[in-house]
């Protein structure tokens, strides 16, 4: 990959970074043991009406936070990739990921054409269930 293009990718994801964990501080409250965070509870009052939003807020909080963790988990990934030279290379056939993929989806693990391969993950199992 060129210089220039990993250097552009790397601010991409930086500010990508940035964002991804000031949306998160919007949801969550970051533990003060590790990089996880917990989704907030936020206190409507002591009505009934107001637990039903209690709740359904918390459940509302904590997909977000677990999407938002799982994304900033994967761009952290990038990052990584990038300082150590792996980046843009597919996880499946090691070729070059396309680089107008790149573009559009910074965090691309696989190539366009393994990407759209058929998952072949259960094979086995219904295989072996038929005998």
């Amino acid at each position: 990959m060129e210089s220039n293009f990993l250097q552009k990718q790397a601010e991409v994801l930086k500010k990508q970074k940035e964002d991804l964990e000031r949306e998160l501080l919007q949801v969550a409250e970051k533990k003060k043991t590790g990089e996880k965070y917990e989704p907030k509870f936020i206190d409507f009052g002591q009505k009934e009406d107001e637990g039903a939003q209690e709740v359904a807020t918390y459940e509302e909080y904590l997909v977000l936070e677990k999407n938002l963790s799982q994304m900033l988990k994967e761009t952290e990934r990038a990052l990584k990739k990038i300082e150590k030279g792996r980046y843009g290379f597919c996880e499946s056939c090691k070729k070059p990921i396309e680089k107008e993929r790149l573009e559009a989806f910074p965090t691309a693990t696989l190539c366009l054409s393994c990407a759209n391969k058929p998952k072949r993950r259960f094979t086995w199992a219904f295989w072996r269930r038929g005998r």
